[in-house]
């Protein structure tokens, strides 16, 4: 008799926690779509003090708070309030692997990549080491520092008084010179060009390394 009390007792129990897991999978399921990638809850904090995962209820809206919280009107039992849930989403993130001086290029070599449990506001600053080859670090980064996008810079491609590549497209014609960089330029800038013949200045996207494109 007794085992059979503590069978009922333990399906009772099973049945209440996977149910319970079911609900709560309803949240996670929602914020997952919402930031694209795997979400781990913190904590869930109800504004109505009797509510139970165990108890079915209805998602009526819900609104994101980019400081790593969602919130979700929620129905149940009559009762109309507000469940909060903080969470950790799932990023794929460069790692430094040794201690990279400010103002270098960043290589391939120097860095790592691993999966990591992070918030929601700090994800939005990682980067995937694809993205960090070739930007130069704004910041000193010691080994082990993850690498933070607002630490990144695009390399300089010309320097002022650097002796470049112009590339002139009309139509389909191209011609190629060679002018003077009169400003620094990153990838896309559009930088003031020195014609070495005539003296005319005159203006090019740069496009490449000592490249610059007249369009």
């Amino acid at each position: 008799m007794r085992l059979a009390v503590l069978t009922v007792a333990f399906f009772l129990f099973f049945a209440s926690f996977c149910f319970s897991k079911d609900y709560e999978w309803k949240f996670i399921k929602l914020i997952e779509k919402k930031e694209g990638s795997p979400v781990k809850v913190l904590d869930l904090y109800a504004t109505y003090r009797d509510f139970s995962l165990d108890v079915p209820f209805r998602i009526l809206a819900s609104r994101y708070n980019p400081i790593g919280a969602y919130s979700f009107l929620v129905e149940q039992k009559s009762k109309r309030f507000w469940v909060r849930i903080k969470y950790l989403i799932r990023r794929k993130v460069a790692v430094a692997l040794t201690f990279i001086p400010r103002g270098n290029l960043i290589t391939n070599g120097m860095m790592e990549e691993k999966s990591l449990w992070i918030s929601p506001k700090r994800a939005s600053r990682v980067v995937e080491k694809k993205e960090a080859v070739g930007k130069v670090a704004k910041r000193d980064f010691k080994r082990g520092n993850i690498i933070l996008a607002d630490y990144l810079a695009e390399p300089l491609l010309v320097r002022r008084g650097d002796l470049v590549k112009v590339f002139f497209r009309d139509k389909a014609i191209e011609i190629e010179a060679v002018a003077k960089a009169l400003r620094n330029g990153k990838l896309g800038d559009v930088i003031i060009l020195k014609n070495l013949s005539s003296g005319r200045l005159f203006s090019g996207e740069v496009v490449g390394f000592k490249e610059v494109m007249v369009r």
